[in-house]
């Protein structure tokens, strides 16, 4: 049995329908498609009280002067640090790390972090409608 997917008959008529857009339901609830990127950010190097990590979430390329959809801040961390990024449409996404060591260079001053810094990043993140990408781990080097 073969069918035809763009067969012009199809299982109903639109004969006598209202006029107006035509909405496909898929069922689920109105944030069913939103998904999630939670993760591990690793570090093997001794922390301070002052240290500052700062963990963001970008839908563009991270560079030096690009600012994140979202960010987390964790004061004086202590490794490994869970995150999790949530209520995500589709799409591309880069999750972000670094190190302020000594807590001196905030994001606004210096994004990306300084010389003495440790960064990190995730793989590229492809996040399909719904969906909980489960593998964002990543480490901070320097």
């Amino acid at each position: 049995v073969s069918v035809d997917p763009f067969a012009s008959e199809g299982p109903f008529s639109m004969e006598g329908a209202p006029s107006g857009p035509v909405v496909l339901d898929l069922g689920g609830d109105n944030n069913s498609h939103l998904g999630s990127v939670p993760g591990l950010v690793m570090h093997n190097g001794p922390v301070t009280p002052d240290d500052i990590l700062y963990i963001a979430l970008a839908s563009e390329a991270p560079t030096m002067t690009s600012s994140p959809e979202l960010s987390i801040v964790v004061s004086n961390p202590s490794f490994p640090v869970q995150y999790s990024f949530s209520d995500l449409e589709s799409g591309t996404w880069w999750v972000t790390g670094y190190l302020d060591v000594d807590g001196d260079t905030p994001p606004a001053n210096n994004p990306g972090g300084a010389p003495g810094d440790k960064i990190g990043m995730s793989e590229v993140i492809l996040l399909a409608p719904g969906e909980d990408d489960l593998n964002n781990d990543f480490t901070l080097e320097n």
